[in-house]
């Protein structure tokens, strides 16, 4: 019974002696013992256990009944029990994973990057869970699943969510790289009740090179839509212009979506003169409303690692950008969400040189596929 006296302690319903407050003359204390254990039959194994836990009375005449069966009860009776008790601790998510509570201002412990400090302790059932369904590759490096269930639960609960947002956001960090550099962030917004993720990859390639791609890594927009090399962004059929062509290069592609789960992207390029050509990936997903992980929107993008099949994602192109950016989604600039200082540290240059011998050219590179309105279509 150990649990149970924890979410007495935590709900502060123990008095200094230790025992559960009743509630001032219930009616329920005028009627015999009996009666009320007949009336708790009548209700499911996890609501008679919380009834039980509603006052003093019924603490002592249905403990024994309703709460000890609780030890050996089957799961799905447990987690029906921690449901009904989830809806009245608005500072707590209740996780199936690790079957306990997890308290929202400790939210910044679950961040990925973060978890390495928590040596001293075995790893969450929760966080091998986003290891397992590859959470991070599906949406970015600093996101976590438990968090996010937080975030939507607070907005249904019209509480403040400014610190929980700011956990699933990052950057922006910049990283060196072998001949390039590299810019990323990403931010989130609550909007209609569904959480949305804007993500960021900025690219600086130094004007000497023909291409502005860097010469190596891959990018994945979802789980659907991955570029395993730099050049397959050619294959797929981006437009790609050569370096002596981008102040004049205008993006006609426009936004591009993903049939299968609810993510767009669109990749532009722009010239800092001698300080580099810069390629931008930004994309947008929309991921649910957090409930649980049968969430249509949830499941389409772990479909890979969750065994559900590939279906049609319902949404209008643009419609995601458009609800993030609150604009039109053709509105949207690319360049706009950098600050001076971003752009001060792009133009800054890696201190690893470009690798000898290597140049890409996509002249001789086989396509794909086109695109065409928004979709991937074969070449």
């Amino acid at each position: 019974m150990d649990m149970i006296r924890r979410f007495f302690k935590l709900l502060k319903w123990y008095e200094a002696e230790g025992r559960p407050f009743a509630l001032e003359a219930p009616p329920l204390r005028k009627l015999p013992h009996e009666l009320i254990l007949h009336i708790a039959s009548y209700l499911p194994p996890e609501s008679a256990a919380s009834l039980t836990i509603s006052c003093h009375t019924l603490y002592s005449c249905l403990e024994m009944e309703y709460l000890q069966p609780l030890k050996k009860a089957e799961c799905s009776v447990v987690n029906g029990f921690l449901r009904l008790l989830d809806r009245d601790l608005p500072g707590h998510l209740l996780c199936l994973h690790c079957s306990k509570f997890h308290s929202m201002s400790l939210a910044e412990t679950h961040i990925p990057s973060r978890r390495s400090f928590q040596t001293c302790k075995p790893l969450l059932a929760c966080w091998k869970a986003d290891s397992e369904s590859d959470v991070i590759a599906a949406i970015h490096s600093e996101f976590s699943s438990t968090i996010f269930r937080m975030v939507m639960k607070a907005h249904r609960q019209g509480h403040d969510t400014t610190n929980l947002i700011n956990h699933l956001s990052y950057g922006p960090m910049n990283f060196a790289r072998s001949g390039f550099v590299e810019q990323c962030s990403a931010t989130v917004r609550i909007q209609d009740g569904s959480l949305l993720v804007r993500e960021q990859r900025v690219f600086m390639i130094p004007s000497s090179k023909k291409v502005p791609l860097p010469w190596h890594g891959c990018i994945d927009i979802c789980p659907h839509i991955q570029f395993t090399t730099m050049l397959s962004l050619y294959r797929y059929g981006i437009q790609i212009p050569h370096s002596d062509e981008i102040r004049g290069h205008k993006n006609r592609q426009g936004i591009i979506y993903c049939k299968h789960c609810y993510t767009e992207f669109r990749v532009d390029f722009k010239g800092y003169g001698r300080d580099g050509n810069a390629m931008f990936i930004t994309r947008w997903m929309d991921i649910g409303e957090g409930r649980d992980e049968s969430d249509l929107k949830w499941r389409s993008r772990l479909w890979y690692r969750t065994g559900t099949l590939r279906k049609t994602a319902a949404f209008r192109r643009g419609s995601i950008c458009a609800a993030f950016e609150q604009k039109a989604d053709s509105e949207f600039r690319f360049d706009s969400l950098l600050t001076a200082q971003d752009e001060k540290d792009l133009r800054k240059k890696s201190p690893w040189p470009w690798p000898e011998k290597v140049e890409l050219s996509y002249d001789r590179a086989t396509r794909y596929f086109a695109v065409r309105c928004g979709k991937f279509v074969p070449f």
